[in-house]
């Protein structure tokens, strides 16, 4: 199995962000595993099923106030197993249904923007509700490494989610939500 683990930063010291959950959409979710023989020491996967699955990263809500970071998931608590896999990232500008099955990230949140001495909600537009935003993602787990992918907020929105009506369409402005999603790779102890 890979192991894949979440952060949330915000860089934006205008904007406040609730996220309920992050999910990861679009992956390979069953196969048939081949134990090690005595000569490689390995397994390996095959029949692996590509379907529109969405796996969550189980946490509390986080909430990032202005310049924030969050560890939302460690190797104990809310980390997500998938099996080692490649795939395309969604193109939601060519390919805005993601009918060739692209990975993506689903960020289920509500950003507020300060002002004054309050805040405004900006996203989504009815007042304290949550929505997801989608970000695309490539994948290529191999098994038995851990993935920690960092999530930064800037000054966009990331798109509307392909499986929406308006699915691909950027959302607040042309930046996205997400502005790095660092990847760190290391061993599972």
């Amino acid at each position: 199995m890979s192991q894949v683990l979440f952060k949330l930063k915000n860089t934006n010291p205008d904007w406040k962000i609730d996220v309920l959950n992050v999910k990861i959409s679009s992956v390979k979710s069953s196969g048939t595993f081949h134990f090690p023989d005595e000569n490689d020491g390995i397994g390996y996967w095959t029949d692996i099923v590509q379907d529109h699955f969405d796996i969550p990263a189980e946490f509390a809500e986080v909430k990032l106030d202005g310049v924030d970071t969050a560890d939302i998931t460690s190797s104990g608590k809310g980390a997500v197993f998938m099996l080692p896999q490649t795939n395309a990232g969604w193109d939601p500008e060519h390919d805005p249904q993601n009918r060739n099955g692209g990975s993506y990230i689903l960020i289920n949140c509500r950003i507020n923007k300060v002002k004054g001495n309050g805040t405004e909600q900006i996203w989504p537009s009815e007042p304290g509700a949550c929505r997801e935003v989608a970000v695309p993602l490539a994948i290529d787990w191999k098994i038995g490494m851990r993935y920690t992918y960092t999530l930064s907020f800037g000054r966009g929105a990331g798109y509307i989610p392909p499986t929406e009506v308006d699915g691909g369409k950027r959302i607040l402005s042309d930046d996205l939500l997400i502005t790095k999603c660092e990847v760190v790779k290391s061993i599972i102890e």
